[in-house]
């Protein structure tokens, strides 16, 4: 029984010819370039949907009031007093803020109640 390239351009006699003869071959195979080209635009896609998703938690915190901020801030710097890790990092990250901003704050008791400075 002969084999057969999938891009029908050689047949080889034995698997030990076809891998020898591979490392020639896999250069003009038009099979093996179009699934390298195909391999290529999945993972360009892939990365651009990533970016895609990073932008859109990045301005996720953006869109959030000073008030809804603080109380972001505020789960945040409990959870991680709490034993909850990097919960610090993920509340800064999605604010768009330096995790310093929110883990090196303390509360404040004011007139206005519960302030996270």
């Amino acid at each position: 029984r002969k084999m057969r390239c999938p891009c029908g351009e050689v047949t080889y006699c034995s698997t030990a010819c076809q891998k020898y003869h591979w490392t020639i071959h896999k250069m003009t195979c038009k099979h093996h370039a179009k699934k390298k080209e195909e391999n290529l635009k999945k993972k360009m896609v892939e990365e651009r949907e990533k970016q895609i998703k990073a932008a859109q938690m990045n301005s996720a915190g953006r869109d959030l009031t000073e008030e809804q901020k603080n109380i972001a801030r505020k789960e945040a710097f409990f959870s991680e007093n709490n034993g909850r890790e990097h919960s610090i990092e993920e509340c800064a990250w999605q604010l768009g803020e330096h995790p310093l901003v929110i883990g090196g704050g303390s509360l404040r008791y004011g007139p206005n109640g519960e302030e996270f400075v």
